[in-house]
């Protein structure tokens, strides 16, 4: 499993940057399709508002939603102690994007 922080999710739809959005892209396909994508409630809710309100130009709201139902299909977890523990014992990278 690969846990996806708001940046990853935030530049998949950033037109600000060509390539930056083309590499999140990349990555999040890769997700989809070996369905190995986590993320968190948090996670789900930064995205939310920062392509509602930060983006230029801003996700229309309910395309927003639609992509976070798609997104509710990685059964997101509520960060905590024991996520934080599994993510330094197994050495897993991504553990610094998990956040409480």
């Amino acid at each position: 499993m690969h846990f996806v922080d708001t940046n990853l999710l935030v530049y998949s739809f950033d037109e600000s940057d060509p390539a930056k959005q083309e590499r999140a892209g990349l990555v999040m396909r890769k997700l989809w399709e070996s369905r190995s994508g986590r993320l968190s409630f948090q996670v789900l809710q930064e995205f939310y508002v920062t392509v509602t309100r930060k983006l230029k130009p801003a996700l229309a709201r309910e395309r927003a939603r639609e992509e976070i139902r798609d997104l509710l299909s990685w059964s997101p977890v509520r960060p905590g102690a024991a996520l934080l523990e599994d993510a330094w014992r197994t050495g897993n990278p991504d553990a610094k994007a998990i956040q409480s």
